[in-house]
């Protein structure tokens, strides 16, 4: 079955983040377990969180913000 990959997967895998074949991976654990693609592929160790959320901003022309390095 051929997967639907969502714009801020596609950043990711320009990116050399993750593979297609990771996120075919990540999309069948999501459907499997009810999870969201971007928790399968954090969970997978293939990406971090943060990798996800710049990827999410970059898609919807948001600066990422990092509040580790806000006081």
């Amino acid at each position: 079955m051929a997967t639907r990959i969502s714009g801020w997967a596609e950043v990711l895998i320009r990116r050399g983040v993750i593979s297609p074949e990771q996120w075919a991976e990540a999309e069948q654990m999501s459907r499997e377990q009810g999870k969201p693609e971007s928790e399968c592929l954090v969970m997978l160790g293939y990406c971090t969180g943060e990798e996800v959320m710049q990827a999410m901003a970059q898609i919807h022309k948001l600066q990422y913000v990092d509040l580790r390095e806000i006081s």
